[in-house]
C-alpha cells in the first residue's frame, strides 16, 4: 500500500483556513479521474469527503476507505456520511435505485467543505441534516468570491435531479474546460507536506 501523509481534511485542520481555489481544482481533478474509472466499472464510493481524499508527498490525490462502496449500480442501499449523502440516496428506499452521480453530488459538497472548512448542515444533528438535504434546494457557495467558474462547477455537481447531474466522465471534461486558467495547476503537496510537521 502506498504511503500517504494524510488526507484534505487534515489540511484544512492544520491550516485552520480553506484551501486555495487552485487547490481545490487539483483535489478535484484528482477525484474525478478516480471516480470516471471506478464508475466504469459500475463500482459507486458513497463516501466521497475531505477525509477520504488521501495526497502522497508529490500531492498524489488517492481516495480512500471504501467500506461504504457498492461494487453494483445501480445501488438502493442507505449508506454514506449524512452530510454529504444526495438526496436520492436518502430517498432510494422510497423511490428507487441510484447510481454513481452520488458520488459527483458528494464530490460538490466537498468542494464546498474545502472552500468553507465545512459541509452544508454541519451545525445540525445527522438526522435533521438529512432531511433538509432530501427537501430542500441545493446548497451553493455562500461567499462571493469564489469566480464564476468554481460556482458553476460547484452547481453542476449539486443538481438535484440526479438526471441534470453531469457524470463524472462528463465533468471531468467540463472541469478540464473550465479550469483551464489553472493550468498548469497548483498543487496541493506543499499543504499536504506541512501535515507531518503539525505539532501533536
Amino acid at each position: 500500500m502506498e504511503y500517504c501523509l494524510g488526507s484534505a481534511s487534515d489540511i484544512i485542520e492544520v491550516h485552520k483556513a480553506p484551501l486555495l481555489e487552485e487547490e481545490i481544482s487539483a483535489i478535484c481533478a484528482g477525484c474525478l479521474a478516480g471516480l470516471s474509472y471506478l464508475h466504469c466499472q459500475s463500482r459507486i464510493h458513497r463516501d466521497i469527503k475531505a477525509g477520504n481524499i488521501l495526497l502522497t508527498d508529490s500531492g498524489v490525490i488517492k481516495l480512500a476507505d471504501f467500506g461504504s462502496a457498492s461494487i453494483a449500480s445501480p445501488a438502493n442501499s442507505f449508506v454514506g456520511t449524512p452530510y454529504w449523502m444526495a438526496p436520492e440516496v436518502i430517498l432510494a428506499m422510497d423511490e428507487g435505485q441510484y447510481d454513481g452521480k452520488v458520488d459527483v453530488w458528494s464530490l460538490g459538497i466537498t468542494c464546498i467543505e474545502l472552500a468553507e472548512r465545512k459541509p452544508p448542515y454541519f451545525n445540525m444533528n445527522a438526522m435533521s441534516a438529512l432531511y433538509h438535504i432530501a427537501q430542500n434546494d441545493s446548497p451553493t457557495l455562500s461567499s462571493p468570491d469564489w469566480s464564476e467558474v468554481f460556482r458553476h462547477f460547484v452547481d453542476a455537481c449539486l443538481q438535484k435531479n440526479p438526471c441534470d447531474r453531469p457524470t463524472s466522465e462528463r465533468l471531468t471534461q467540463v472541469r478540464s474546460s473550465m479550469w483551464s486558467y489553472c493550468l498548469p495547476m497548483i498543487t496541493p503537496c506543499s499543504r499536504a507536506s506541512s501535515i507531518n510537521s503539525s505539532p501533536g
